[in-house]
């Protein structure tokens, strides 16, 4: 439907996960929080819907409803962000938090996970008790150095996720008909393959 986002997830035989993405939010913080007014304005967003997810919205649990704004880091923040702080590295949302455009958030943030573990382990020679001596200043170089490597090895896969993403979720809000068209040539030019991130390797541990 125009303007309007939605998805489903089946929990179990009784309970299903459901979102409306909206383009346009009140920006009333005591709206934000009452659940009524969330179950009106999800009822209204689906109002051109089948009749089976309108009576889905009517009927869910009203103390479950939430509504918030959609955030993310953009590719640019990405780029040029420092990610280290002495030996304190982020990873996951912190590093790279995006839309849910394509799904790819929480692969990402293993994927973290798995090239800092082997980053750390390359520069750093544990003792067979496997523990690092931080206190220890060629420690803390070390430390620094296998950040840097992490940061430097996950960059372009997050600039080209987060930019994907943010092309994705744009096209999906755009109105304007020339906008979805520049839209589409940007995706076409910088992701012939559009599913090609689902196929990307990490490399092992």
């Amino acid at each position: 439907m125009d303007n309007v986002v939605s998805g489903r997830l089946p929990i179990t035989h009784k309970l299903v996960f459901w979102f409306v993405v909206l383009r346009n939010c009140p920006q009333d913080s005591n709206f934000l929080k009452n659940q009524e007014d969330i179950a009106r304005l999800a009822l209204a967003s689906v109002r051109e819907f089948s009749e089976e997810w309108k009576e889905m919205v009517k009927n869910c649990d009203m103390d479950s409803l939430y509504i918030n704004r959609l955030r993310y880091r953009a590719p640019w923040d990405v780029l040029s962000g420092k990610f280290r702080r002495g030996t304190v590295t982020v990873a996951g949302d912190s590093m790279h938090l995006m839309g849910p455009f394509l799904g790819q958030g929480c692969s990402a943030a293993l994927e973290d996970g798995v090239v800092l573990a082997r980053c750390l382990w390359r520069k750093l020679n544990l003792g067979q008790d496997g523990i690092i001596n931080v206190s220890s200043f060629s420690s803390r170089m070390q430390i620094e150095e296998a950040i840097d490597e992490y940061i430097r090895e996950r960059r372009g896969r997050l600039v080209g996720l987060s930019t994907q993403t943010y092309l994705t979720g744009s096209l999906i809000a755009a109105s304007s008909p020339v906008r979805k068209l520049l839209l589409v040539v940007m995706l076409m030019i910088l992701f012939r393959d559009q599913i090609g991130h689902t196929r990307y390797d990490c490399g092992s541990l």
